[in-house]
């Protein structure tokens, strides 16, 4: 089985799935089951995969992209106010979780954790406790279910679909983009929009054509200099400025995250365990608490 030194979680990715995973439970107990969901899923892949490395993410805002389109990811709240104050809350007390575990965290306010994890792997930097970095060259896995993040797969970069309970390879991408690399997947999205994102693209253009497009051409400047006579082609000269806003849409920003970690204070996560009556977590105490070795 293939091992990966580095996990790198999208937490709020995780925990979200974890919630709505938990649709059965009665409100007033998801509490200690979610909690308990989501680190249980981090530590089968933990012990799955023999990782060394544990970097949790956050998404913390959309500013910049929600600047250049006012639009981008703006969603109706699929959740009741009751649901989204318990959603809130246990957010809250994983983050203090995590915290007391000595489990690092790594976000940046106003930056998504699309982009803080494409910082970590394409920058292949891990952090020491003292903010110094070091070149990583062992592979990452990724837990994530976005497919924003398939330009950052790599022969030693993977996603692990949560969702799917998968893992999506570059190999995986190439099958459904006719051997093309992962590097052009943002390309390819400012041509086909992304409609969960609100990221318009251009009407008529699919996958397939985009992939059409792409292997053609390869890349969108070759299209937009382009003089053959072709419908796609003039099709998306005449939709260049939306092109040109979707691709900054769909794109890593350049962000410089701050990375959070603090020596374990075990006490201190006991009590908050004991506080929330979370009995299972209690009860995998050893499992949990091994989570601070990384």
């Amino acid at each position: 089985m293939k091992t990966f030194s580095t996990l790198v979680v999208d937490t709020s990715y995780l925990f979200y799935r974890t919630f709505f995973g938990l649709a059965q439970v009665p409100l007033e107990s998801v509490g200690q089951h979610l909690l308990y969901g989501f680190l249980a899923g981090v530590l089968k892949l933990v012990k799955r995969y023999g990782i060394k490395e544990l970097i949790i993410t956050f998404d913390k805002g959309h500013k910049y992209k929600t600047q250049l389109y006012p639009d981008y990811k703006k969603k109706t709240d699929i959740m009741e106010v009751a649901q989204r104050a318990v959603f809130v809350e246990q957010f809250k007390y994983l983050v203090q979780l995590l915290a007391y575990l000595g489990i690092k965290r790594c976000f940046q306010l106003g930056v998504e954790a699309d982009d803080i994890i494409a910082y970590i792997c394409l920058k292949k930097l891990l952090f020491k406790e003292d903010s110094s970095s070091y070149e990583v060259k062992d592979p990452i896995l990724v837990v994530t279910g976005d497919h924003d993040l398939w330009p950052l797969l790599t022969s030693s970069t993977s996603l692990w679909q949560f969702g799917k309970k998968e893992l999506f390879t570059v190999a995986d991408f190439q099958k459904e983009f006719a051997g093309l690399s992962p590097s052009i997947y943002h390309e390819i999205q400012a041509l086909t929009g992304c409609p969960g994102d609100k990221v318009p693209g251009v009407g008529g253009i699919g996958n397939k054509r985009a992939t059409i497009l792409m292997e053609k051409y390869g890349s969108l400047q070759n299209i937009f200099d382009s003089t053959d006579n072709d419908r796609l082609v003039t099709l998306v000269q005449k939709n260049k400025d939306l092109v040109d806003l979707s691709y900054k849409l769909a794109a890593f920003e350049e962000v410089s995250p701050a990375l959070y970690v603090q020596t374990p204070n075990f006490a201190k996560a006991r009590k908050l365990l004991f506080s929330l009556e979370a009995d299972v977590l209690i009860e995998e105490w050893d499992s949990i608490k091994s989570l601070s070795n990384f």
